[in-house]
Order: C-alpha cells, then structure tokens, then sequence
C-alpha cells in the first residue's frame, strides 16, 4: 500500500527529521502552497505576502537538498509549480515569479540529484470555470494527483514538467 506522511517542510530541521525517520524513501511530493492566492500583483501585493508565497521555494530547496541521502536511488521527487509560469498575465506577477523558479530547478536537480527523478506537475487554476481553458471541465484537485502518481509509476520520466491545465491561457474554449 502507500503510505502518506507530512511534515513542514519549511523547517528544514522538521523535514531532514522526517526523512532520516523514513529513510529509505521511494517518492516524496512537495504540495505547498500559498494561503493569498488572490494577492498576486507585484506592484500591489505587499512584501510581506509575496515574502510569505515564496516560502513555498525554500520548502521545494529543503526537499531537493535534504532528500537525497535518504531515497532509493530509483526514487523520485515530484513539486507542484502552476500554470503561470508559462504566459504571463497581469495581476499574477508573483504567481508567475514563484511557478517559473519552482519550474527552473526541475532540470537542474535532476541533473543533481540523478539517478532520483526529479519531475513537476503545473497545474493550471483549480475549480475555475472552463472559459480559460480548451475543455469543458475544471481542473479538479484529483486530475493533479492523478498526474503525480502517473509521474511517480513511471520509471523514464525526469527532468519534465507536466501541465494540467486544460490548455488554460493558449486561447478560449468556443464550446
């Protein structure tokens, strides 16, 4: 079976503890996130809150540089970026900021950290109408751990960042 655990992962103390207790470790999958989605703008989203999403680098580096010595070498790292690296759109500075380094360090620590793979999931916005996207449904919190465990069963896959977006922001669903 799989077996979950958690931990802050913004303490690299508390991270490097939960993977010396699991040691040795086959996946691990950063899911962070921000608690301000909405305060995005570079120009008028305050230090503090850009300060504050971009902890979620610093949890992805904690994972990259403590996980290594405690994974099967077969094993795989799998972080969560988003859609807004990818085209930029006002009012999502920050956003786009944040995905775009997360994004960055996949083909570096892949390159690192092999034979580990090392893959990102982007997805695109979560529950969103389908107007920003090519299909009909809204991407749905189950469509990116249906990814993530694709990303993880599958024993080639490294140093790729998949979208799960349903093409948000390449153009308008006429449907």
């Amino acid at each position: 079976g799989l077996n979950i655990y958690a931990a802050d992962a913004s303490n690299p103390h508390e991270i490097q503890a939960l993977l010396e207790n699991l040691h040795p470790i086959d996946h691990v999958v950063v899911t962070a996130s921000s608690t301000d989605a909405q305060a995005s703008s570079i120009p008028r989203t305050s230090p503090d809150i850009a300060q504050a999403a971009f902890k979620r680098l610093w949890i992805c580096y904690n994972v990259l540089h403590f996980a290594p010595e405690h994974m099967n070498k077969n094993g795989s790292v799998t972080l969560i970026s988003g859609s807004s690296a990818k085209t930029p759109v006002k009012g999502y500075g920050v956003w786009g900021a944040l995905h775009g380094s997360i994004n960055a360090f996949i083909s570096q620590a892949a390159i690192e950290l092999a034979p580990i793979r090392v893959n990102a999931v982007s997805p695109g916005g979560i529950g969103i109408r389908a107007d920003r996207q090519l299909v009909e449904r809204a991407g749905q919190v189950e469509d990116i751990a249906q990814m993530i465990l694709a990303i993880i069963t599958n024993p080639v896959v490294t140093s790729t960042i998949i979208d799960v977006d349903g093409g948000e922001r390449l153009g308008s669903w006429s449907g």
